[in-house]
């Protein structure tokens, strides 16, 4: 094992040594993840790294420290070892087979244990196929089995795949970059991610990787930008300082613009100095068992919420990372452990026929490019709802007049989309939506009637819509 020098504050010197705490670094965002996905799957309370920012919730920041670490690794594996096929085998194989286990599972085992259909609706159902093959190919992520979770709040049966489907295509833009510009300066391949970055950020719809909302491109600058580090690792410093220095500087500007900004670029820094720890990487783990609680998470928690509806969000997110980190173990021991260990072997094979290799990469890369198909907002991008007022109103009358009916409000946990509206015993109310907060006029017609009346908030950009959980209104008769 290599040892580093004493004082070596470079990153080029940490990347070429095994003395690191990557694993576990992968293992508390794959946790941090569950925890900020617990909130919208219950239906209520607020994400604590949310309720701190007001913007990023804590499955956001572990997702950035994914895409960062991710564009990071290969990309020094690839300098490292500059043969296509060899790089290809390594992408291929860390993320289908484990993939293609865990939609096995969920299709055959969990959708049929969950279903409100008939075991044979459900098997013979076009949705439940297209689910599996649909998923593993990564052409479009696909969120519903057909009656499965119905009942829940959120209906998806595995929410974080679509990080997977921007993912592949970031390893296919990289791995066109470093087979072009491997024989130049790295000065011309530094130009070309920051001309690709530029232009994608500027018309996302026009390059593949970036999606089709800001967080898919959020999510491909933070890889491009881990791409770079590697790229000019002899330049970067690691320093506990400069880390504390961002993070001040982040929470100076809280709740103004300059936050997000300056908050990734934390969350950047803070991936080298966990990640290249020197005490923290003291810390052995038996295996990578990060990529199994992260594809297992959101079904476990799902199937929580369905049997224990009434589990605050930390005990489903308790009782998920249980469940899932049995999951992940066995994923990591008899599947992924396993599949990489036909790394050696595969990369032969593709070395053999690098020409053929390179022509499948470029065509495929183009027709991706070409089709970029759509996609539906990531799920957690719905959050719960965290006040609303007025909460008690009397009968018959008035309150908060604006263009001659009633106003209420209602703010959930996270941004919402112009298509969200407010629903009011089963009706839509007119609504304007400005980031978290939704107002609604509210026709005299439906507050007539004292009692409690249910009131959620419904989003219709998801496919299909989605809804917060219900929240009580109280109509009283006002008392001489």
């Amino acid at each position: 094992m290599k040892t580093l020098p004493a004082g070596t504050d470079l990153l080029a010197a940490h990347l070429g040594s095994r003395d690191n705490s990557l694993d576990l670094l992968r293992l508390i965002s794959a946790s941090l993840v569950i925890l900020g996905h617990s909130y919208p799957i219950v239906g209520y309370g607020v994400d604590p790294m949310l309720k701190w920012n007001g913007v990023q919730f804590s499955g956001g920041f572990a997702l950035h420290v994914f895409f960062f670490l991710s564009g990071l690794l290969v990309t020094h594996s690839f300098l490292k070892r500059p043969e296509i096929g060899h790089w290809l085998a390594s992408r291929a194989l860390r993320i289908f087979p484990g993939l293609f286990a865990c939609l096995v599972l969920t299709t055959v085992v969990l959708g049929p244990l969950s279903t409100v259909l008939t075991p044979k609706q459900y098997f013979t159902g076009h949705e439940t196929w297209d689910y599996l093959f649909g998923n593993l190919l990564l052409l479009r992520t696909r969120y519903l089995l057909p009656g499965v979770f119905a009942h829940n709040v959120e209906q998806a049966v595995n929410g974080p795949l679509w990080s997977l489907y921007i993912e592949v295509r970031l390893y296919l833009l990289t791995g066109v970059l470093l087979w072009v510009f491997r024989r130049l300066r790295r000065e011309w391949l530094t130009l070309a991610i920051l001309g690709i970055a530029l232009v994608g950020l500027a018309s996302p719809k026009w390059i593949f990787v970036f999606g089709e909302n800001e967080n898919h491109s959020v999510c491909s600058a933070l890889f491009l930008l881990g791409a770079l580090c590697a790229l000019w690792s002899d330049r970067v410093v690691i320093s506990g300082l400069w880390l504390v220095v961002l993070f001040l500087a982040a929470n100076k500007y809280i709740y103004t613009v300059a936050f997000a900004p300056l908050f990734l670029f934390f969350t950047c820094y803070f991936v080298l100095c966990f990640g290249y720890s020197r005490w923290l990487s003291r810390v052995r783990l038996p295996g990578d068992y990060s990529y199994g609680l992260y594809i297992y998470g959101w079904p476990v928690q799902q199937l929580i919420a369905e049997h224990f509806p009434h589990w605050s969000p930390l005990q489903n997110a308790g009782g998920a990372m249980a469940g899932a980190a049995t999951l992940a173990v066995l994923s990591w021991h008899f599947v992924e452990k396993r599949s990489l260990e036909q790394k050696q072997r595969f990369s032969k094979a593709l070395a053999q026929h690098w020409k053929a290799v390179f022509m499948i990469l470029g065509v495929g890369a183009t027709i991706l490019i070409g089709l970029s198909y759509p996609m539906s907002r990531p799920v957690e991008g719905l959050g719960s709802i965290v006040a609303f007022g007025p909460d008690k109103v009397f009968a018959g009358e008035r309150f908060n007049v604006q263009d001659g009916l009633s106003a209420m409000w209602v703010r959930l946990s996270s941004p919402v989309s112009p298509q969200s509206c407010v629903v009011f015993q089963g009706q839509k109310l007119h609504s304007v939506v400005s980031g978290s907060l939704v107002t609604a006029l509210v026709p005299d017609d439906l507050l007539k009637k004292p009692g409690e009346v249910e009131i959620y908030v419904l989003d219709e950009s998801y496919l299909p819509p989605k809804r917060t959980a219900v929240s009580k209104l109280t109509i009283v008769r006002r008392v001489p």
